[in-house]
């Protein structure tokens, strides 16, 4: 045995579940001899990429109150596999407390398939005869909130859950072992029994994520894991999106995920909420379910590719200029910089390219903005959000707020001397700030969506659904400080007006007109939102595709006896007239030999030629089509 079971001494703690508050007080030399198991494996690293990992067992206190046999035999059975598993992998025992592991790797891979293959080999081990039922009853106690679970997962195509082994296997056996996972700077220290420690930002902040973690047979790592993880694996794993959470020494927060192997994705469905942190941005269990009221905003920077062409040709400039010799400082001059340039001092920020910085800054307003109006995070690249709101007064007060917050930002001057990010004031008001730092296009639209699932590979909500289109085309209509909203009908635009007026009193809109958006059936009127603080800015106007009067198609010829047919319609050819016009130049550029007298349009699905020229007295010649 590892340790008779009254040798165990628990110290009071607020939370029974909560790591690095347990100490096990073992019989002398034991604890050497166990872990020499793995002593042939090396310590990682330390820097700023350190692997740690924490295990903990569920509902530990109460199983040994329960039964103490049973679960001696059982933990037993537990760190047996958790150490041959070190083995395997090539993980580093750091310390045990109480039932606890503090592991480390060397990368993320071994990290993550350490992690699955610990919770596919609990199925698989022969277990104490009584555990199960032990454990089930501990888990009846919970039974409503994990009904409640449930509840939330029936918005999502729960064949984004479906497992890649058959049904009829079971994904729940034994102890129920949940995990947390960090990865960070650290230090190194040695302990009294000779191992090697990770200390730091790191460890600390992996038993904050494993704390909140409230569900056994979970796994939960930070999107720092996830980076440095490798193809291979990553189609190993499912992914849930558990939302950005505030840990200590992480101000910023930190992306958190659910992971597991694919054969057990449907433990997925009765993970409880993590325990209560303060939470920055909602998870995929949280978004919004797709109704009608569910609004999609999609968000990008406005001529992206200009802005990093300018700002690579003057970091050339900038890099050409640096080659001439300057004098170096002395030593103890460089000891004084080194001393007064701090990590969160401005000398060391106004080091980051300006291209990191604006990205930087583009996300931070983005996300911030978005949790406080109950938005979600569907989709994130660099320089462009697809965001999904509950309704259309979040997305709104949203889209006119985050307008504003992009002139606040503290933009590098190098970013502002873009022609596309500088400022610019009101003509008849010098002192009125129109513009200042990347102009944003915002393009939004509500309903007519078909389902939401979860992406395999990122574990976020996705939408899917003729809104989907209709929200993009919006956006590609949109200028570049512009946010629009598209509109249904009369009645939509109705109530975006009351909703501006009532609630909304710090903005307005402009009607834009409708518009017909390609692809998209039926005509949409175009809405454009701001805040009133910007209300005088300048846009071109928005590209509109023709429509034709009644019900006549474009080149749509109707069924005559001989193949052409004449129109004499003044008011039908005024409408063509801009068409055969743009055919005649087509013609004219085109190397194909033409007709005497005739126009002969660019071929694509059929070519129409035109006789005589453009008069009210019209012959188009159908059998050339």
């Amino acid at each position: 045995p590892y340790w008779e079971p009254r040798l165990l001494q628990r110290k009071s703690t607020n939370s029974p579940n909560s790591i690095g508050s347990r100490e096990m007080s073992l019989p002398f030399g034991l604890s050497q001899r166990k872990l020499g198991r793995v002593q042939s494996i090396s310590p990682p690293e330390v820097g700023d990429k350190s692997f740690i990992m924490i295990t903990d067992i569920q509902d530990s206190t109460r199983l040994w109150e329960m039964n103490r046999n049973e679960m001696y035999e059982a933990l037993i059975l537990h760190r047996q596999c958790v150490r041959a598993l070190l083995e395997e992998t090539g993980g580093y025992e750091m310390s045990t407390e109480g039932d606890a592991f503090f592991l480390a790797f060397h990368s993320a891979d071994s990290m993550l398939k350490f992690a699955a293959k610990l919770q596919d080999e609990h199925l698989s081990i022969a277990w104490p005869s009584g555990l199960d039922d032990n454990v089930q009853s501990l888990m009846s106690e919970r039974a409503e909130a994990t009904a409640d679970a449930l509840a939330r997962m029936l918005k999502f195509d729960l064949r984004s859950f479906a497992s890649d082994s058959p049904q009829e296997l079971p994904v729940w056996k034994g102890l129920r072992v949940r995990i947390g996972m960090h990865c960070g700077p650290s230090v190194s220290k040695q302990a009294e029994s000779g191992r090697i420690l990770l200390k730091g930002p790191c460890t600390d902040g992996c038993k904050n994520i494993v704390n909140i973690v409230t569900s056994g047979g979970q796994v939960v790592c930070s999107e720092a894991v996830l980076t440095g993880l490798s193809e291979r694996v990553s189609n190993m794993l499912s992914l849930v999106h558990l939302g950005r959470y505030c840990l200590d020494n992480h101000n910023e927060g930190v992306e958190l995920f659910s992971v597991l192997p694919r054969s057990l994705t449907r433990r997925q469905k009765e993970f409880l909420p993590l325990q209560f942190m303060t939470q920055l941005s909602f998870s995929a269990l949280e978004c919004p379910d797709g109704s009608n009221n569910t609004v999609l905003a999609f968000c990008s920077i406005s001529q992206l590719q200009q802005i990093e062409r300018h700002l690579a040709a003057e970091k050339e400039k900038q890099s050409q200029l640096s080659v001439e010799v300057q004098r170096l400082p002395s030593p103890e001059v460089a000891r004084a910089m080194s001393r007064e340039c701090s990590t969160d001092s401005p000398c060391v920020q106004t080091k980051r390219a300006p291209e990191e910085e604006l990205f930087r800054l583009f996300t931070s307003t983005i996300e911030s903005t978005v949790y406080k109006h109950l938005g979600y995070i569907a989709e994130s690249k660099p320089g462009f959000y697809l965001l999904a709101f509950h309704n259309q007064l979040n997305a709104i007060a949203w889209a006119t707020e985050v307008q504003v917050n992009m002139m606040d930002q503290k933009w590098p001057e190098s970013v502002l001397q873009v022609p596309q990010c500088c400022e610019k004031y009101r003509d008849d008001d010098p002192l009125q700030l129109l513009y200042r730092g990347p102009r944003l296009k915002i393009g939004m639209y509500a309903g007519n969506l078909q389902a939401v699932s979860l992406h395999r590979k990122t574990g976020r909500a996705q939408y899917f659904g003729p809104g989907i289109n209709v929200a993009a085309r919006v956006a590609a209509l949109a200028n570049g400080g512009q946010a629009l909203i598209a509109c249904d009908g009369d009645e939509d635009f109705a109530a975006i007006k009351i909703l501006l007026s009532s609630q909304l009193t710090v903005s307005s809109h402009t009607d834009r007109g409708l518009v017909q958006l390609k692809g998209v059936a039926g005509m949409k009127r175009v809405v454009q939102v701001h805040q009133n603080l910007v209300g005088k800015r300048k846009f071109n106007p928005i590209r509109k595709i023709s429509i034709l009067p009644g019900n006549f198609k474009p080149f749509e010829l109707p069924s005559v006896r001989d193949n052409s047919v004449e129109f004499s319609s003044q008011s039908v050819l005024s409408q063509r007239l801009p068409i055969l016009q743009r055919l005649s130049r087509y013609s004219e550029r085109s190397d194909r030999p033409k007709e005497e007298g005739a126009y002969q349009g660019r071929r694509s699905r059929s070519t129409l030629v035109v006789r005589s020229q453009l008069k009210p007295e019209l012959s188009i010649d159908s059998s050339k089509l």
